[in-house]
């Protein structure tokens, strides 16, 4: 779809040709063959504005770089003469390798385990575990399965066969409801349309997970929903305006927190994290590392799905590849390497 989109955009006569965040959900080949095009449009006079947090992107498209942190220009670099690391203390004033906080050492105990979990094509025999504590990455191309994997285990999807265990006891997972009782929260890859309701406040969407804590016989307290939203907000360190403001009104960083802050605010101690930082700038993807990382040393288990490597490896104590709907590897803190995992997430194709 996205690709539909960026192909209609080409086909028109254009002088100048906006892009904002066109490689979100694409995969490196498909990438590849949008560069090519730019560079052609680029080519022909038409001019290009590209938006992209992905900053290994603007080196391989752009001619000049422009920085903006709170609506303003901060500067402007030469690509040419400039790295990665320049762009970020720009952005946040701090090096590449700090934004990632000290791994914790997880506690020898299973928060969550899949055993043979399967669903069609695209979850077959899934087996893996995640300890308390322990932040625990899922790998793999766009369409490798890993969404798939996380509806199975949160129970928008039904599951043909498989065992999830949660804290070493059995648990059945036949809808969205049953695990979220079972201590399980999601954060989905599409903010906007699965993870938050933009047109209601920011305090709503904190609460609309843990309605049942503020009200009695129907009628919501109030007051004592506004002091949960204070208390996230100051806990994740939310920048808004106002807690009744719409949700619409923050940046997409800030939106994310506020998602997570509506699985805080339940009983879950186990979260599914898909693209967490997906649409967020340096600046917020730090803020997020830092709250995933004090979750785990608060003894929450998370799993982490994500389609930037370098992210995975950043954060995660384990890692987990998938490929075409299975599990290929499974890689320690000291094996993850971008090699190591692009190895096992390319598909192995049968010879001939």
């Amino acid at each position: 779809q996205q690709m539909v989109e960026i192909a209609k955009a080409l086909t028109k006569n254009v002088n100048i040709l906006i892009l904002d965040e066109p490689t979100a959900v694409l995969a490196a080949p498909e990438i590849d063959i949008l560069f090519e095009n730019l560079k052609k449009l680029q080519s022909k006079g038409v001019t290009i504005i590209y938006i992209s947090h992905r900053l290994e992107e603007l080196f391989r498209i752009s001619n000049a770089i422009t920085v903006i942190k709170d609506g303003k220009t901060v500067t402007e670099l030469d690509p040419n003469n400039s790295t990665e690391d320049n762009i970020i203390r720009h952005m946040v004033g701090r090096e590449l390798e700090s934004l990632y906080p000290p791994k914790n050492e997880p506690q020898n105990k299973d928060m969550l385990r899949i055993v043979n979990l399967n669903r069609g094509k695209m979850v077959r025999n899934i087996n893996f575990n995640v300890r308390q504590g322990e932040i625990v990455g899922l790998a793999g191309l766009v369409g490798a399965g890993r969404t798939e994997v996380a509806r199975c285990i949160f129970g928008i999807d039904k599951f043909s066969e498989g065992e999830i265990y949660k804290n070493e006891q059995l648990i059945k997972v036949t809808s969205v409801l049953s695990a979220i009782n079972a201590g399980i929260g999601l954060v989905p890859e599409s903010r906007k349309e699965q993870g938050a309701v933009l047109n209601l406040s920011i305090m709503e969407n904190i609460t609309m997970a843990t309605l049942k804590k503020y009200s009695k016989f129907g009628v919501i307290n109030y007051q004592a929903e506004k002091e949960a939203g204070e208390k996230m907000q100051q806990l994740l360190q939310i920048k808004l305006g106002k807690l009744k403001d719409s949700l619409s009104s923050l940046s997409g960083g800030n939106q994310q927190k506020v998602v997570l802050a509506k699985w805080l605010s339940t009983d879950c101690d186990f979260i599914i994290l898909d693209e967490p930082t997906r649409g967020v700038d340096v600046g917020a993807k730090a803020e997020i590392y830092r709250i995933i990382s004090d979750l785990a040393k608060l003894g929450y288990g998370l799993l982490v799905i994500s389609s930037e490597l370098v992210e995975l490896i950043g954060l995660c104590n384990r890692l987990y590849v998938m490929s075409e709907g299975t599990i290929t590897g499974e890689l320690s803190a000291q094996e993850m390497t971008e090699e190591n995992i692009m190895k096992l997430a390319i598909p192995k194709r049968e010879a001939v």
